[in-house]
């Protein structure tokens, strides 16, 4: 029996308390969610003026052990509408108002999507009335230079990420994602199967970091703690990557404690 736990709760009035709770040895890095659409004991929350989260741990005096729950990368997100269907353009006939067009109102009504809760936020374009032109001189004006340069190679918009998908030397499904600057891995989702420790170990490791692990010289290395680590070294054009990944074993009792790793495994993805 299990004799500790961590909670992620929420509350109306800031005095009680609902929500889910975990025991046990997670064996790493694990995400969880709280859909305020079904929140247990309670129901439905959404609409509430006021809302409280807390996160517990609780513990008794049985067993003592150096570490406990960790939390970490807490996200809130909140649905207000649904995506518009098609992005607004400048439209020249068009005059400046200073409200929004029913159209391009989301509705407070709209379904939310999933469990998780995320905001949408609509971008509307409001076109300008085109300026009344000026009367000029019927000078002859000196034609302007072409100029013959090749256009400048576009650059990523700053914030977007690159996605990668491939494949594990067992066949199995490996995707990760990087800043577009190159500089950091913020996503990395891997299925393995491994044998250590006379016990074979399978399963789906899912970790993300909104810093992200560093990228240096096109290289990188994750490890999810008790679960798998992953290096590995892109092209000179970021276009595939390819690599290693080890599975890891830890202690159920002393989870800090490392008991063995796997045979090193290799993997290799594009750019999609």
């Amino acid at each position: 029996m299990d004799f500790d736990w961590f909670n992620y709760l929420v509350s109306t009035d800031g005095r009680a308390f609902s929500g889910p709770g975990h025991s046990g040895d997670s064996a790493g890095w694990i995400a969880r969610e709280l859909d305020f659409t079904d929140i247990p004991q309670v129901g439905d929350l959404t609409g509430e003026p006021e809302v409280w989260i807390a996160f517990a741990f609780r513990t008794d005096s049985s067993i003592h052990e150096p570490e406990g729950a960790y939390v970490d990368d807490i996200i809130l997100r909140k649905y207000v509408g649904s995506a518009p269907a098609e992005t607004p353009t400048r439209t020249p006939t068009r005059t400046r108002t200073p409200t929004r067009t029913p159209t391009r109102t989301p509705s407070p009504t709209a379904t939310r999507p999933g469990a998780t809760l995320a905001v949408y936020l609509p971008i509307i374009a409001r076109s300008r009335p085109l300026p009344t032109p000026t009367p000029t001189a019927t000078e002859v004006q000196a034609p302007t230079p072409t100029d013959t340069r090749p256009a400048p190679t576009p650059t990523e918009p700053s914030g977007e990420e690159w996605v990668y998908k491939g494949k594990t030397s067992q066949d199995r499904d490996i995707e990760f994602k990087i800043k577009s600057d190159r500089s950091a891995m913020t996503y990395l989702k891997i299925n393995y199967s491994f044998y250590c420790g006379g016990v074979t170990s399978t399963g789906t490791t899912t970790i993300s970091s909104a810093g992200g692990w560093s990228i240096t010289d096109r290289s990188f290395e994750v490890e999810s703690r008790c679960s798998i680590e992953v290096t590995g070294t892109f092209d000179p054009s970021f276009s595939s990557a390819s690599g290693t990944w080890q599975g890891i074993a830890c202690d159920p009792i002393q989870p800090w404690r490392v008991l063995c790793r796997g045979p090193i495994g290799t993997w290799d993805a594009t750019r999609q």
